[in-house]
């Protein structure tokens, strides 16, 4: 037999080479859908169209949604995250872990991090607060664990902090420190 260089996502099939999971992604057929940006029909192959939730024409449409809707998170994580809703949660998670870092034991500095993360949240509810707010993963006490700063940093290596450890931005290649 030969070495499996090439597993899918999902770890289901396995392939001997590069070129035999493209063979398979081809025979599985294509799917018509629309960009998610510009709105203009697209043709995907089953195997790429199953593995991302949403489908862009080409990087720039993918760029230019991305942009948008990190606007739009901004504002909307901005809101659930001085709601009192978030408040209550955050109290109850921290009492939970007794005000102490669940990694390191750290009390200094502390956070609580949404295991599920709150922009996979917001996108599954299509950025609507209200049914954010009501849904069981945003105030689902088992989503939610207390880090301290460096900790919770660990979770996000992709996104760079200011000064008081509030994220500000996504890198797109390179851990921020």
């Amino acid at each position: 037999g030969k070495d499996i260089i090439a597993i899918d996502k999902n770890n289901t099939n396995h392939y001997c080479s590069q070129e035999c999971r493209i063979a398979h992604a081809k025979e599985q057929g294509t799917i018509i859908t629309t960009c998610a940006h510009c709105g203009k029909e697209i043709e995907k192959n089953k195997y790429a169209y199953d593995r991302a939730k949403i489908h862009f024409c080409n990087q720039e449409c993918y760029d230019a949604y991305r942009i948008n809707k990190k606007e739009t998170y901004a504002e909307i994580s901005h809101y659930l995250r001085t709601s009192e809703e978030y408040d209550k949660w955050r109290a109850d998670i921290m009492a939970r872990d007794n005000y102490k870092c669940t990694k390191c034991n750290s009390k200094d500095s502390l956070h609580v991090h949404h295991i599920n993360q709150l922009y996979d949240i917001c996108e599954k509810y299509n950025f609507d607060v209200d049914t954010i707010i009501n849904s069981e993963e945003f105030l689902d006490r088992t989503n939610g664990i207390t880090l301290c700063t460096d900790c919770h940093a660990l979770e996000h290596p992709y996104i760079s902090r200011d000064k008081k450890g509030r994220f500000i931005r996504r890198s797109k290649t390179t851990p921020q420190k």
